[in-house]
């Protein structure tokens, strides 16, 4: 009889233990393609938020990626430019990334600048 209360117990602390990860998804949104590689390739010097806030490019108005001022050119095919080439002496190519990878970050990219626009 005890090892049977011993085994529902254990059955209702493991379902207890399981509900935050069953409302992570709810909770944390699955991340896009296009916002993990942004996460991974670019948010050390352009932040989570694409604004440039990071320590190492603080003062540096090029990191910020949501303002109107873009210094190699507007617009998608632009961005989609500058992620695989770099910029001489301030960003590094990407030439690893497929086209598919570079499209999947450009999108992402203007989700941000899109959000960050109805914010301010």
């Amino acid at each position: 009889m005890a090892s049977h209360r011993s085994a529902q117990l254990l059955v209702a602390l493991v379902c207890c233990a399981c509900i935050p990860w069953a409302a992570c998804s709810e909770i944390f949104p699955q991340r896009t393609p296009g916002e993990k590689l942004y996460r991974k390739r670019c948010a050390s010097c352009h932040g989570i938020d694409a604004r440039g806030n990071t320590l190492k490019y603080m003062s540096n108005a090029k990191a910020d990626l949501t303002d109107d001022t873009w210094y190699n050119g507007q617009g998608s095919d632009a961005m989609a430019m500058v992620i695989e080439n770099g910029v001489f002496g301030s960003m590094p190519d990407n030439k690893d990334l497929s086209q598919e990878e570079i499209r999947q970050i450009v999108e992402h990219l203007e989700t941000v600048i899109e959000k960050s626009r109805s914010l301010y």
